[in-house]
């Protein structure tokens, strides 16, 4: 026999009190625009901020470097905001629509509560900024790439510090990371066991993100020597520079 629970618990979308506000100088700073200025000064920040009226869909942190483990200091904001603004100025529509959805998922996707929940979620950031990167011909389309090679190219290209289940295994013609990606999406198994029944050995609640992280900046042109980092579990700073 099945016991029923007592009470069934409802997450239900909720808003926040307005924090900041925002204003612009240009003549016909679109919508659209002012919502990525929002998503990239909360990105900066590692938050996920969102415009007024806008509803939080799970639970969202409010400390400064949550998201992403970094906080702003001294010129960071002014630096980071300019470049961020140029370049989605700059950017054709449907890369301002795949930026805009790569910054987005990387922040929402880390507010599930499941492990696997939240590794889908980071795939999905890996599988965007792979899609970025092909618009804006960072990558090649032709030949096909073996999708287990992306994360190694991808850093590679960005110049970003590699995990070891992110690098190819010729032998098997896989990387570890797309080993479980495969077992999660075609046969609903996480970590070789049924979804739920076991956690990974790699922390990916910490480290995906992070590797993730890299290949933003990288793809995004954010100037600092973060991407060349190895794996730190306390927060640090962006130290945004000029090449």
């Amino acid at each position: 026999m099945f016991s029923s629970p007592k009470k069934a618990i409802d997450l239900e979308p909720f808003r926040l009190l307005s924090t900041h506000c925002i204003e612009s100088t240009s003549f016909g700073t679109t919508e659209e625009h002012f919502k990525f200025l929002i998503l990239a000064y909360g990105f900066l920040h590692g938050l996920h901020l969102l415009p007024e009226g806008h509803m939080h869909l799970s639970r969202t942190p409010y400390r400064v470097g949550e998201l992403t483990g970094l906080v702003p200091q001294g010129s960071d904001l002014q630096q980071g905001m300019s470049h961020l603004n140029h370049y989605y100025e700059a950017s054709k529509p449907e890369c301002k629509k795949q930026i805009f959805a790569t910054l987005h998922w990387f922040l929402m996707g880390q507010s599930y509560r499941n492990v696997w929940d939240q590794f889908d979620a980071q795939y999905k950031v890996l599988d965007s900024i792979h899609s970025l990167a092909k618009k804006q011909r960072k990558v090649q389309t032709r030949p096909r790439i073996p999708h287990a090679t992306v994360p190694q190219r991808l850093a590679k290209i960005f110049g970003a510090y590699t995990p070891e289940w992110a690098i190819m295994n010729k032998a098997e013609n896989s990387c570890e990371l797309s080993k479980i990606r495969n077992d999660f999406i075609h046969d609903a198994i996480y970590s070789e066991q049924a979804i739920g029944y076991k956690h990974s050995k790699i922390n990916f609640g910490i480290e995906f993100p992070e590797f993730n992280l890299k290949l933003i900046c990288g793809i995004l042109g954010l100037k600092t020597d973060f991407i060349q980092r190895k794996f730190t579990r306390g927060k640090g700073t962006w130290n945004f520079y000029i090449s």
